[in-house]
């Protein structure tokens, strides 16, 4: 399982983005929205909002009500209500194009609970669209609601999963690199936040990537393209030792497509292409052929 970037929650604070911006978990910030009811848990301002969007650093929206088993018990009606605080917290706040919002099972779900969470989750989905649906929740429960098209965006917990991560996950807060996997905290700024994982590179942040892009079909190497044909070619290409001109070749066109915040050094991206070590597909047979490949999948994504 690769990890594309890491970012942080927190319930309190939040770091400045000075801190953010020094801390190496400062990728992404996942932030709650308000609730219903009052709290004490920190949530999202336009101020901040706007210091961390200028920052450059992506927000990642969370809805969890006051009563943390509210998504498990209160059905379609109150999936609904909820959904509704949102859009109106995120309109206040002057942000319309949200890609996602996840709504927290912040407690352990059995099977017995999930025609409630269904219910709840469809609630959502009448207000918001169930494109912008997303669901912080335990493996099994995302099995579940990833399997009855629920959801399309997923964010799993260390807790109540067993040491298994979901298939499809997007965010995984813990350390999905640690065996056994364990949850996994820092202090930025003065702040203790919980450590998340993106573990594609389209995971509902906002702003949204420049490329939108499928919700499940992410590929690691973010600095370049998510489209599945395009992750497949580079899959097939990975292990290749093309001579020195097909490399230059790739240098020079992929250069001239990605800006220069988000490329490695010049010279090395046909470097990173080749040195994975998670290919399964082998060596390609026409080395060309697969240069045209790559050259039209990543125009196919502009």
């Amino acid at each position: 399982m690769t990890v594309v970037t890491r970012g942080f929650d927190c319930g309190f604070g939040p770091p400045s983005v000075s801190s953010a911006q020094a801390s190496p978990y400062g990728h992404f910030w996942a932030t709650y929205l308000r609730k219903r009811t009052s709290s004490g848990i920190h949530v999202l301002n336009a101020a901040t909002a706007a210091a961390y969007k200028a920052a450059k650093i992506p927000l990642v929206f969370l809805y969890e009500d006051a009563d943390p088993a509210r998504l498990v018990n209160s059905g379609r009606a109150g999936g609904a209500a909820d959904a509704q605080v949102a859009a109106n917290d995120l309109a206040a706040l002057g942000i319309t194009d949200y890609p996602a919002v996840y709504f927290c099972a912040d407690t352990d779900t059995n099977s017995g609970q999930y025609a409630t969470i269904a219910a709840y989750l469809q609630g959502a989905a009448s207000v918001i669209g169930v494109a912008r649906v997303g669901l912080y929740g335990e493996a099994n429960l995302i099995d579940y609601v990833r399997s009855h098209s629920l959801a399309s965006w997923f964010f799993q917990p260390y807790a109540w999963s067993g040491q298994r991560i979901a298939a499809g996950v997007h965010i995984y807060q813990g350390n999905s690199q640690s065996e056994p996997k364990r949850p996994w905290q820092t202090v930025i700024g003065g702040i203790t936040c919980d450590i998340d994982e993106a573990l594609q590179t389209n995971y509902g942040q906002w702003p949204a990537p420049a490329t939108p892009l499928p919700p499940n079909e992410g590929d690691s190497m973010s600095f370049i393209s998510n489209q599945a044909e395009f992750n497949k070619a580079m899959s097939e290409w990975a292990n290749a030792s093309p001579d020195q001109g097909f490399r230059e070749a790739l240098d020079t066109y992929f250069a001239s497509r990605i800006p220069d915040s988000e490329h490695p050094t010049p010279g090395s991206i046909s470097e990173r292409l080749a040195n994975r070590n998670d290919a399964v597909l082998g060596d390609p047979k026409d080395e060309q052929s697969l240069y045209s490949k790559l050259v039209r999948a990543l125009d196919k994504s502009a």
